[in-house]
């Protein structure tokens, strides 16, 4: 009657708080394991299980610390936060105390999974600060080459009207050198022409904020008069108060000169609008030609595809490629930015990929890494994130992946339940040689396989609020789950819609299914 209580109490304590206890013998062996902590581990109920490693390999090679536990040389041993992915994602720690009763030990297995995913979003967390980092570091040097390479001149101030900076064609309008122009204001330099620049209502543009801006006639170094228009804004502060004003000259002498022959420049406008226009439906067939809307036959499952570019040439690609009787590889990427520059990156990105796949194809985290150091360097601007993924349909399915900074695969499982796989490295393209792990994950015929671009999660509705990367993007997979692979695309890009409302899409959007027979 008492083992009955103990037993009934455990499983109590089990069942609410996710801690089990277990008797380890001195050879390391339990002599019985509960069913519902096999089940709570993902392990098999006919495997025998009898060895603390079996059961939990991740003490493989921590069996003398273990056995002194037993031997009562140490007081206790904790191997803290173990990751599994069984049906569901759990973390747990994993205890070892004296059992002084008959010179055993008991093992306790307390269940730390919601702290577990805390701790997953706090790293996550710091690469994003990391990434932001980068960022700063990469946008110093962009802003100051962007700035010396535009042709107009560019300015900016103190609130006192002290010279903080310029770009090289300001320099040489004022006829100075950029480091003699910092700190000296229009009267330090003696330069009338710029003085006339200093209008009341710069005074008030410091104050309420905003822009500025007017046409006003100044002399340059050679004293020649120029007709410019002056753009001005107040830009904050550190601590968020007004810092000074930036100011930017656009030269329209020729503009004036010319107002005669308007008619004949606004027919020149229509004729480039016109190659603008055929420039952009020759990028777009080129885009067509980088990205197979057409997914190829693959045995063991169907694969369907939504491609919704923003503009008339986006800047997400994928491309499907059989792997024979193993299954297929997969590739999806998203660049930051549309338009016919984005389009003519991506054809860089797919001789990569091609060139890469013939070495990589069966190798996730390989093939992310040498993109990552082919592309290290190309980027000045572009933000590239991206997947690449082996789906092996033999005997054993699953899905292999490795993914640089992109939204993770959802599963949805033929009972309706979707769920996220494996976790992401860090972006392409910024960091040479760095490194993506792999993922693993086991489906089974009537699971569903999504890869998608953060033009989904991020779609906003009309109060501003986007569907996220966690329950509510599961929740979206879950309600459109149809019987075809096609059907249960559309059924999710209909959903989207009704989410959206009449809030107009600003992301680029591919959606990759995939239905395992």
């Amino acid at each position: 009657e008492g083992e009955a209580i103990v037993s009934a109490v455990n499983e109590v304590i089990s069942s609410r708080f996710g801690i089990y206890s277990l008797v380890l013998g001195k050879n390391l062996t339990f002599q019985n394991v509960p069913v519902d902590l096999l089940d709570y581990l993902g392990v098999e109920s006919s495997m025998a299980c009898s060895e603390i490693s079996e059961l939990f390999p991740e003490v493989v090679g921590l069996e003398p610390d273990i056995m002194e536990i037993i031997s009562g040389l140490m007081e206790k041993f904790l191997l803290g936060y173990v990751n599994r992915i069984p049906e569901r994602e759990i973390f747990f720690n994993l205890h070892v105390y004296p059992y002084e009763i008959n010179k055993n030990a008991i093992v306790v297995i307390e269940d730390v999974t919601e702290s577990g995913m805390s701790l997953r979003h706090v790293q996550q967390r710091r690469n994003e600060l990391f990434l932001a980092n980068m960022e700063l570091l990469h946008g110093d040097e962009f802003i100051s080459t962007l700035l010396n390479t535009m042709t107009n001149p560019v300015f900016y101030k103190d609130e006192r009207g002290r010279y903080l900076g310029c770009n090289t064609a300001f320099a040489a309008f004022v006829g100075m050198e950029q480091h003699e122009i910092i700190g000296k204001t229009d009267h330090d330099m003696m330069f009338p022409g710029i003085v006339s620049l200093h209008r009341e209502d710069d005074k008030d543009l410091l104050v309420s904020g905003g822009e500025r801006h007017y046409e006003s006639v100044v002399k340059n170094c050679r004293g020649e008069e120029r007709y410019v228009i002056v753009s001005r804004a107040a830009f904050p502060a550190v601590g968020g108060s007004t810092g000074g004003i930036v100011g930017v000259m656009a030269d329209i002498t020729e503009r004036k000169e010319m107002e005669d022959r308007l008619a004949k420049s606004e027919e020149s406008l229509r004729d480039r609008n016109a190659v603008m226009e055929n420039d952009l439906r020759l990028a777009r067939k080129t885009l067509s030609a980088l990205i197979d809307e057409t997914p190829p036959d693959i045995p063991g499952c169907s694969i369907a595809v939504r491609y919704q570019p923003l503009e008339e040439v986006g800047g997400d690609y994928f491309s499907i490629v059989p792997l024979g009787e193993m299954g297929a590889a997969v590739f999806l990427c998203d660049i930051t930015g549309h338009g016919v520059t984005a389009a003519l990156f991506l054809s860089l990105i797919k001789y990569f990929s091609e060139r890469i796949f013939f070495t990589c194809s069966n190798d996730p985290g390989g093939y992310l890494f040498r993109m990552n150091n082919e592309l290290h360097g190309y980027i000045a601007s572009y933000f590239i994130t991206g997947l690449y993924g082996v789906l092996d349909l033999g005997t054993i399915k699953k899905f292999r992946f490795s993914a640089g900074a992109h939204p993770l695969p959802v599963i949805l499982r033929k009972n309706g339940k979707a769920e996220f796989a494996g976790e992401s490295g860090i972006v392409i393209g910024f960091v040479a040689n760095a490194t993506y792990p792999e993922n693993e994950v086991r489906i089974f015929s009537g699971d569903m396989v999504f890869l998608y671009t953060d033009g989904i999660p991020e779609t906003r509705n009309k109060q501003d609020r986007i569907v996220g990367f966690e329950e509510e993007l599961l929740s979206l997979f879950e309600r459109g789950r149809r019987s075809t692979i096609e059907d249960t695309l559309d059924a999710v890009m209909k959903s989207l819609g009704e989410y959206r409302g009449d809030v107009p899409y600003d992301d680029d959007i591919i959606l990759l299914g995939f239905e395992i027979y």
